[in-house]
């Protein structure tokens, strides 16, 4: 028997086998499930419940949205808001406002509340040995959903201590934005933020002595930490694992997790079918903290990521006492319509061959290219994130395979900066690399050095400050070389390109995912994020701060958080919307590898909005908001880019057949 909800409440029916079903019209209707020939039957949750009544409307600010889930609904985004709308009369602001609560409102029916239901659910409390996850695509906005509407929710019932955990100490710094952002929205006078990179607390002593101090005296304590903070060896780790071991037994303790297919595979064991290589030295120190400590205690544990592993599907068997539990539904294609005017756009996503020069050489000079070509008077940087290879004596290579390891892609792409930057200046950096903890190298006039010295004198560069001087505008770095970095918790909203010159196999010899490729996927999900220069206020490399530069601010001027060019859409001129689809457009280049050609398949599928679906949806948002387009058409020039030829009667016919659809 199947119960759920629906708008007619409670309704309870027989499940019939799958295969009589196949061929039946309104499935959901029937049994409360939906078929996808991706991933068969799923379950459709429907809560809060679609309201009966809808009031007579006047106008398009009369739409009262509360309850109404539009995740499974058939059409686009802007489809649904035409649907919203019906016949009546409405302004651009309504419009957009209805893009904006429509596409919220999908986010939080497919992340917020499933995780809500359960945490509300009936003896939840005696959980213990779990970790309930939700997974989302990458730049959904998962942090602001638990910065704004999670922590709330997790105070009212009564907790005192929330530890937001993260893998990058980079991603820190916005964590901390989000949660501050809340705070002050919200004036949560009793909330204390805790966050600090040595450790010690706002009176120089370890960071606990704050958290027991402001808890003691009635407020409420957010603690955010990288997985270092807890899994290093030393006095100060212990005693932080003591202390929430404590408050988890008082049950007083929320641990969030963010970025949950790093660091917390189970074991030694299961290293090759979760991620496709091992490593010895693997201690699993984050996993056994939080299921010791704190899951064996509390049921309070909970976590986030794009791209979950066999281990948290229940596909790879777990050895030791915490377990899984993956909330919501784990096909997140579904959300992708509704995050249309929230991030980047597909242009391509090819393979090369990483062993041929000829090939290596032609993905190098297309990449620099890519990132100094625009339109005309697009005042926006767009920069490259880069894995190479381990740096290798020659005698150590594969006769059959040419390295692309870190020294020769500095050679490679400054040679190409130096033949197609517009006016190219040797002493500036345009090359910047990181492969430990803090950037080992920075490139200044072409000489590659394994140290922080040189043109800048001494000078301790840190990933933050590599990272702002890449989004800064005015700041002539534009790639970013590593080895192993950029997989996870890396926020650089102007990444436009990434390539791949490392090859790995990643086989796990786990059938229903034979390659590990949620390390590939997470690469180019890098390149998702809405584009956002800054500026630097206070000279240069002197302070970190984010200001957005005025030249990207304006496309998301007047929307919400997470933010998205809707108005922009609207509101600018054909020049104009070509200058946005630049700034939001992006290419990927991965070495060809059976594990590569699997996540592009898998990215295809659930991950990537093509810019011509893309460009289709803003122009149907401009005709919905009554702005029509000139003859400029930005869907034909990137299919030139492209190779491949549209007939201009074609296109007028597409155009054409859209605007008489809107009718």
């Amino acid at each position: 028997m199947l119960t759920y909800y629906n708008s007619c409440g409670k309704i309870t029916v027989l499940k019939v086998r799958n295969e009589n079903l196949k061929n039946m019209k309104n499935i959901s209707d029937i049994t409360g499930y939906d078929y996808d020939p991706k991933v068969g039957f799923f379950e459709i949750i429907k809560s809060p419940p679609t309201p009966s009544k809808r009031t007579i409307l006047k106008n398009a600010n009369d739409i009262d949205l509360n309850g109404k889930s539009f995740l499974y609904e058939d059409g686009s985004l802007v489809d649904i808001v035409k649907q919203e709308i019906g016949d009546l009369s409405y302004e651009s602001d309504d419009v957009v406002r209805l893009v904006n609560e429509i596409a919220n409102s999908a986010v939080e029916e497919a992340l917020y509340w499933p995780l809500r239901r359960k945490m509300e659910s009936p003896n939840f409390d005696n959980i213990r040995n779990m970790m309930h996850l939700f997974e989302g695509p990458m730049g959904t906005g998962k942090t602001w959903l638990v910065a704004h509407k999670l922590a709330k929710k997790w105070f009212e019932l009564g907790k005192k201590l929330l530890v937001y955990m993260t893998p990058e100490t980079s991603a820190l710094s916005d964590v901390v934005s989000e949660f501050e952002s809340w705070k002050e929205s919200s004036n949560s006078v009793d909330v204390e933020i805790i966050y600090s990179e040595d450790g010690t607390g706002k009176h120089g002593k370890l960071d606990v002595d704050d958290i027991l101090h402001y808890i003691q005296n009635g407020k409420k304590v957010i603690y955010i930490c990288n997985h270092h903070k807890i899994c290093t060896k030393g006095p100060a780790s212990t005693r932080r694992q003591l202390f929430f071991e404590q408050v988890a037994i008082e049950n007083d303790i929320v641990v969030f997790i963010d970025e949950v297919h790093t660091w917390l595979i189970s074991g030694k064991g299961n290293q090759l079918k979760v991620r496709g290589s091992s490593s010895k030295s693997y201690k699993g120190a984050l996993y056994d903290f939080i299921s010791k400590k704190i899951a064996s205690n509390t049921s309070w544990v909970f976590g986030a990521s794009a791209t979950v592993t066999v281990e948290h599907t229940g596909d790879v068997k777990i050895y030791k006492k915490m377990k899984f539990d993956i909330v919501n539904s784990k096909e997140v294609s579904y959300l992708l319509k509704f995050l249309v005017f929230r991030r980047k756009y597909k242009e391509t996503i090819s393979t090369f061959d990483a062993n041929n020069t000829t090939e290596v050489n032609k993905v190098v000079e297309e990449v620099v290219q890519y990132l100094v070509d625009g339109p005309k008077n697009a005042d926006v940087k767009r920069t490259a994130t880069i894995q190479c290879d381990l740096t290798k004596d020659f005698d150590d290579r594969r006769w059959d395979r040419e390295y692309m390891d870190i020294a020769d892609a500095v050679s490679a792409y400054y040679k190409a900066v130096v033949s197609k930057m517009p006016n190219f200046n040797p002493k500036n950096a345009y090359i910047g690399v990181s492969i430990n903890e803090d950037p080992d190298a920075f490139m200044g006039g072409g000489n590659f050095t394994m140290t922080n010295t040189g043109q800048f004198g001494e000078f301790q560069l840190t990933q933050n400050e590599m990272y702002e001087m890449l989004m800064d505008k005015d700041d002539p770095l534009i790639i970013l070389l590593s080895v192993y970095k950029g997989t996870a918790s890396i926020n650089v909203n102007n990444f436009s390109v990434c390539v791949q010159h490392r090859q790995s196999d990643k086989r796990t010899g786990v059938k229903c995912q034979p390659y590990a490729t949620h390390a590939v996927k997470q690469f180019v999900g890098r390149l998702y994020r809405v584009m956002k220069n800054v500026v630097k206020g206070l000279g240069k490399y002197n302070s970190y701060i984010n200001a957005p530069s005025p030249d990207t601010q304006k496309f998301y001027e007047g929307s919400p958080n997470p933010i998205d060019n809707a108005k922009y859409v609207i509101s600018c001129n054909d020049t104009d919307l070509e200058k946005l689809l630049h700034a939001e457009s992006y290419k990927a280049f991965l070495a060809e590898t059976p594990c590569n050609k699997l996540a592009i398949e898998e990215l295809d599928n659930d991950f990537s909005i093509d810019v011509e679906t893309a460009y289709e949806e803003m122009l149907k948002l401009r005709n919905l908001a009554g702005k029509q387009n000139s003859a400029y058409n930005h869907l034909a020039k990137i299919s030139q880019k492209n190779g491949m030829k549209f007939e201009k009667s074609a296109m007028n016919a597409v155009s054409k057949s859209i605007a008489e659809g809107l009718k």
